[in-house]
């Protein structure tokens, strides 16, 4: 229970693995702050979930979501989707 009321900011939190993370934190007891980049969704709810809506290449804007975050686990990546990488 190594995350229990730890505070863990979960960049690119709406990807696949991403999600997974943010649901095993949030079991753990974890207060995870969720960041979210345009269209993408992040659909889980509870009380110790924040959702932002962030674009990690704005400087001042990561500045803001690292606040008071004890642990990072920087999750998001620049990609077109799986349809990108069929052939």
């Amino acid at each position: 229970m190594f995350y229990r009321n730890k505070n863990v900011l979960v960049t690119g939190a709406a990807g696949l693995v991403g999600q997974e993370v943010v649901r095993r934190l949030l079991e753990e007891g974890a207060r995870v702050r969720a960041t979210v980049f345009r269209e993408r969704k992040l659909d889980t709810k509870h009380p110790n979930l924040e959702i932002v809506p962030c674009d990690l290449r704005d400087a001042p804007a990561c500045g803001r979501i690292v606040q008071d975050q004890e642990i990072v686990l920087h999750l998001a990546a620049h990609s077109r989707g799986v349809q990108a990488h069929q052939g």
